[in-house]
């Protein structure tokens, strides 16, 4: 059987991990999702330090680090400071400050974010979801 284009452009990623992903930001194209209102994303609870499964935590930054080239920079920054890219995990609130936005705004540019990688990710690996 030949490869598709994907598998050589990227590794093969498993349909838990993918699932797990998309279920951490409670992306719609999850086969789990449950919308709900008002609630925190998931993947708050992995990112506390005092929770964190090192695993888990490793296999949600190798499916972001693929996706990521599809952001926008302002949405890379505010992606990577949250998700702890690079050992530092800040708040929408500590974000804000940085990029002289508000609380709110933020949150909008990440809520976009996460429904593109969402969105990129069905894109890519449909037949394993």
């Amino acid at each position: 059987m030949g490869k598709r284009c994907v598998d050589i452009i990227e590794p093969r990623l498993e349909r838990k991990d993918i699932i797990n992903f998309l279920d951490l930001i409670d992306s719609q194209y999850s086969p789990n999702y449950k919308p709900q209102i008002g609630r925190m994303k998931p993947y708050w609870k992995l990112l506390k330090k005092e929770n964190m499964d090192e695993t888990e935590y490793k296999s949600f930054l190798y499916i972001y680090s693929h996706l990521k080239d599809i952001l926008s920079e302002r949405e890379r920054f505010i992606l990577d400071s949250i998700y702890g890219v690079s050992g530092e995990f800040l708040n929408d609130t500590q974000v804000a400050k940085i990029l002289n936005i508000s609380n709110s705004r933020v949150g909008q540019i990440r809520r976009k974010a996460e429904r593109k990688l969402g969105k990129k990710l069905l894109e890519l690996y449909d037949e394993v979801i």
